[in-house]
């Protein structure tokens, strides 16, 4: 092969190798935790429903939510554009409608 000649697929060097890695790790560092966390909450949301009503669970969900969020970046994005705000409201409201539906659906409650 010629000096000047490239390979396909690119080879990465070694330091952007070590980067990619730790980008990878630092990834599913936050990302398993996360997964645990939000599954258990559906766990728990059934046996919950016994002494709660399907709005309190779901109001304390998104407390403890905004809440990790605040420890983890306290000073907020800073403001955004007034769509960005209205999509993250009917992203928030679409969000809680499921999980009322599902609730629901999954008490088995008639009515």
């Amino acid at each position: 092969m010629k000096q000047n000649e490239s390979t396909f697929p690119p080879r990465a060097s070694r330091t952007e190798t070590g980067a990619s890695c730790r980008a990878t790790f630092s990834g599913l560092a936050f990302a398993i935790p996360v997964v645990l966390v939000w599954g258990a909450t559906f766990v728990n949301t059934k046996a919950l429903l016994a002494d709660f009503s399907a709005l309190e669970i779901l109001a304390l969900r998104f407390a403890l939510a905004w809440c990790a969020l605040w420890a983890i970046h306290p000073r907020g994005m800073g403001p955004l554009r007034a769509r960005d705000e209205a999509l993250f409201a009917a992203a928030g409201l679409a969000g809680a409608l499921l999980v009322i539906a599902g609730v629901a659906a999954a008490s088995g409650r008639k009515r």
